[in-house]
């Protein structure tokens, strides 16, 4: 909550950067689908060659289709898979566990598969990926499947395994050509992010409740929104701080309160990842940890979990408040 004093400005704040660090999301589980992400020398490739019109009609047209199509299992067309998907027991038998947390796991299958599957993976993320996947200028991981299993009562997103690493593997060998070839690539991935219209307020997609762990109190109300204005949004942060920090200092509320109204005034909800740390950006290389010189940078965001429409300052304030950010040059 401090972060959010120190960081913003009255006004739109500039992304610049990036860090270290950062928040675990929520998991606001809507679940029937088929899913999987990237993970550290194994995360997803991006999107198709398809052209994206992001007037605010096509935007939300597509967001719409989206959610029909999402009601069941999606798979994306045989056509598009490089190999018959892994099987559930495949799956759930891989040795290659590349993370694991809060009823979360990534794996690897295979050469060409990484799945990330548990009772608290949110389909969302992969809603979120395959909504993204229509903007060629926005690198996103590859989705092949997203699906619940009521066996299991776990969710699964599917993806497509690359080869590369995440920047915070490579930043100790990086030179500043290749910095500078990253950040304006990232740049350019971020403006075409904050392009994309809002389907109303401050909400993630298709207007449902923000997936930010900051709204969640613990105690069965959460204040998740959508929010219509960035008044509702600032009275849930505040609303939600009041209900988990009974034993933090007594004024700090009132002060929030005053502040926020103060500061946190006049930004327009932008399409916003909400965890761009280092290990979060994926380089794809011709070998894991190698970059050559005349090898041109090809960027992969991934775990878009939080993802959604936040204030313009909220991208800055998580990717610079995490800690180890000032290691970076």
């Amino acid at each position: 909550m401090r972060a959010i004093i120190e960081c913003v400005s009255d006004g739109p704040v500039a992304i610049q950067g990036h860090g270290d660090g950062g928040s675990e999301p929520s998991s606001n589980p809507s679940a029937d689908d088929r899913v999987s992400t990237p993970s550290q020398h194994t995360r997803t490739e991006s999107q198709d060659d398809h052209s994206f019109d992001s007037t605010e009609d096509s935007s939300l047209r597509a967001s719409s289709q989206l959610t029909q199509s999402s009601a069941g299992d999606y798979y994306a067309p045989v056509a598009e898979l490089p190999h018959p998907l892994p099987t559930r027991d495949a799956i759930l038998g891989s040795c290659e566990l590349l993370s694991e947390r809060f009823g979360h796991k990534m794996v690897g299958v295979g050469a060409l598969f990484v799945v990330k599957h548990g009772p608290r993976v949110d389909l969302y993320e992969g809603r979120i990926m395959l909504y993204l996947s229509g903007n060629r200028l926005i690198s996103v991981p590859r989705v092949y499947a997203l699906y619940h299993d009521p066996n299991t009562n776990q969710n699964f997103i599917i993806m497509e395994r690359v080869q590369g690493s995440t920047l915070e593997q490579l930043r100790p060998s990086l030179n500043d050509a290749y910095k500078e070839h990253i950040l304006t690539t990232l740049k350019a991935n971020l403006d075409a992010m904050r392009g994309l219209p809002s389907p109303g307020g401050f909400c993630g997609l298709d207007k449902r409740p923000l997936p930010c762990d900051l709204f969640w109190t613990g105690q069965g109300i959460s204040h998740y929104g959508p929010f219509d204005t960035e008044e509702e949004f600032n009275a849930a942060l505040i609303k939600t701080y009041t209900s988990t920090s009974l034993t933090l200092p007594t004024g700090k509320a009132s002060f929030y309160e005053r502040a926020f109204h103060a500061v946190l005034r006049g930004h327009s909800p932008v399409f916003t990842h909400g965890d761009l740390q280092r290990k979060n950006n994926m380089v794809k290389t011709a070998k894991p940890l190698e970059l050559r010189d005349d090898e041109a940078v090809e960027l992969v965001i991934i775990d878009w979990e939080t993802a959604g429409w936040y204030p313009t300052y909220w991208e800055y304030v998580w990717a610079t408040s995490s800690p180890g950010v000032l290691k970076d040059d």
